[in-house]
This record gives C-alpha cells, structure tokens and sequence, in this order.
C-alpha cells in the first residue's frame, strides 16, 4: 500500500504527461482532484501546483500512516484504511477512470485478505499466550 501511495505524489509530478492522455492506474483519486483543480487554476507551474503538491503528499501520507498502523497488526486502520481507500476508488469511477478503478478493487480484495491474515495472527497469538500461561512452569535444569 505504501508503494502504491508513492505513486500518487510521482503522478503530480508526471502531470504535464498526464494532460496528454495517460495516466497510471496506481494514483489516488483525490490526488487526481486535487491536480486538476490545480491546473485548472494555474496551468503553468506555481505557487497553486506547489500547495497541490504538498496537499497530494499529505493525502499520501494519511495512506501511508494507515498502513503502518496496520503492519502493527492494529487492525481498525486496516478497516478504516480499506474504507477510505473504497471511497477513494469511488472518486475514480465518478471521473470515469475505469482502469484505476478496476486497480482499486483489486487492491481492496489484497487488503482484505491481508486483513483476514491480521486476524488470524492475532488469535494464533492469543491463543499461544493463554496456553503458555497456563502450562506448568519447567523445572531449572540442574
């Protein structure tokens, strides 16, 4: 997911390629508001694109501050990550981008596998925790 929010602030940076056609489908929707609105207020580099240019790390970095707190197995980021990241998608069907659309689905189908793996390993380590606290100490080898 991390890498995925890296490319969203590489595709500002790209937005000069994107006014010909293309785009990659691993940028976030609100990123991609957030430039066009950009560019529709300033079309040559400025002062607008730089604050856009903060605004889509910021965006970026709330995406990438979810996943660390996931990797910590602290699983509602996992759950509000993957609810933003679906309304993020949402965005991307409302501007008709159908391949990046299609990208985010597939990427909340990884996240949530990932969540199910998350919760999985936090009962296997509960469950470990409460069998060994139940286990009779070992004696101390002589």
């Amino acid at each position: 997911m991390v890498l995925l929010d890296c490319r969203s602030v590489v595709d500002y940076v790209d937005h000069y390629d994107l006014r010909r056609g293309w785009r990659f489908i691993v940028s976030l929707g609100a990123t991609q508001i957030i430039d066009g609105f950009a560019r529709r207020l300033s079309p040559e580099f400025g002062a607008i694109n730089v604050i856009a240019l903060f605004m889509d790390i910021l965006v970026t970095g709330i995406f990438v501050g979810f996943g660390l707190l996931a990797a910590r197995k602290l699983l509602w980021a996992y759950i509000l990550g993957m609810v933003i990241f679906l309304l993020d998608g949402l965005v991307l069907l409302l501007l008709q981008d159908w391949l990046g659309a299609v990208f985010h689905a597939l990427v909340l189908f990884w996240m949530f596998r990932g969540f199910q793996a998350g919760q999985e390993l936090c009962a296997l380590e509960k469950t470990m925790a409460e069998q060994s606290a139940q286990a009779p100490p070992q004696p101390e080898p002589v």
